[in-house]
């Protein structure tokens, strides 16, 4: 999960997907972040964290729905003799 204090686009959270990409890791990324237009001023900061999802409800609830969706994958060690 990348959480990012600016737009998503262009970000922390691209950089990584970039990353994985590169070294072929097929983990998921939940990215959050401002979405890429106008935002409104208001009279603070937590207003529009709020209003546009960047709070510590709404990142649980992401990542929640993420895992929840993803299949279950089970790796299973073999010892070879």
């Amino acid at each position: 999960m990348t959480l990012e204090d600016h737009v998503l686009m262009g970000g922390y959270g691209s950089a990584v997907l970039e990353l994985f990409s590169e070294k072929n890791v097929t983990t998921p990324v939940v990215r959050i972040g401002w979405p890429d237009q106008f935002i409104e001023h208001a009279t603070t900061q937590d207003e529009l964290r709020k209003k546009y999802g960047l709070s510590v409800e709404n990142t649980v609830a992401k990542v929640k729905a993420q895992f929840s969706e993803a299949p279950t994958k089970v790796t299973r060690l073999v010892e070879v003799a």
